[in-house]
């Protein structure tokens, strides 16, 4: 990725031995990039596929200004930089230049992670990787970053999403772990206390909640069945069946009695769902 600015110190006129070792000085640690808060511009999810697949990336911009030394006002970059001066002399304080395709490192251990669209206007913090990240990105590790001379450089980012300050910093309930949206209209509350004591929310203020799965659905302590789904078959409980063997007998000699067909022995098959609450369909 190609990052174009100019925070670098302006060349000195006439310096003292000391004053052009500060410049360097002040040069070197300028290329030195660490982390920053950043605020996404762009989001694209994963292009491509195996072993040509891009993972998902951002343009940011950073949160963060910087400043570089000045030898007079008029050595600005307007309308970018603005000029102040200070008790070691003038300095230019302006934006970092965007940051172009930074892959996004979604939290998450192997085989399990939180995952979802970033929108602009998102925070996060940027990470510099040591060395250039290209080759890592494109075919995993280990590779040699080649170029030898490249630390810790604004091209080298990888962008961490979830930093909150103050201002945008939601409640935490500390009865509970939660996953979910930050506006709490949905989501999974996992509350705190000892094994056995913990309890799991799951909760959406909208129009559904959809569970899959291809062979059962159980609900309940030690369940082993699974709850029912449209089409399968009803049959008589215990009660119904013992209800049935009881009466029939009296039916069938009622009909003899009375001089009418016998009556049909009635079904323990009940046929199968065709409907449910309104509230929970399985299906």
């Amino acid at each position: 990725m190609s990052i174009v600015a100019n925070y670098q110190p302006t060349a000195g006129v006439g310096s003292t031995l000391e004053q052009f070792a500060d410049a360097i000085s002040l040069l070197t640690r300028s290329q030195i990039n660490t982390m920053m808060p950043a605020t996404v511009i762009a989001w694209r999810p994963p292009v491509g596929a195996p072993p040509l697949r891009t993972p998902a990336t951002v343009d940011v911009v950073s949160d963060f200004l910087y400043r570089r030394t000045i030898n007079v006002a008029t050595d600005v970059n307007p309308p970018f930089e603005v000029a102040i001066q200070r008790s070691t002399g003038w300095q230019a304080i302006g934006p970092y230049p965007m940051i172009t395709s930074v892959p996004v490192a979604y939290p998450g251990t192997d085989g399990m992670r939180i995952s979802g669209p970033i929108f602009p206007g998102a925070s996060g913090w940027l990470y510099f990787a040591q060395r250039s990240i290209d080759d890592w990105i494109n075919m995993g590790g280990p590779v040699d970053p080649v170029f030898d001379y490249q630390w810790h450089h604004l091209s080298d980012a990888i962008f961490v999403p979830g930093a909150r300050f103050g201002l945008i910093a939601e409640d935490i309930d500390p009865a509970f772990h939660t996953i979910g949206s930050a506006h709490g209209g949905a989501g999974m509350k996992i509350s705190e206390g000892l094994p056995g004591t913990q309890t799991i929310e799951v909760s959406t203020l909208g129009p559904l909640a959809t569970i899959d799965a291809s062979t059962a659905i159980k609900i309940g302590a030690g369940a082993v069945l699974g709850a029912a789904r449209l089409t399968d078959k009803t049959s008589a409980d215990v009660t119904m069946a013992a209800w049935i063997a009881t009466a029939q007998p009296i039916l069938v000699a009622a009909a003899a009695l009375l001089g009418i067909p016998t009556p049909p022995i009635p079904p323990t098959d009940f046929g199968v769902i065709t409907g449910s609450s309104a509230k929970v369909t399985i299906e």
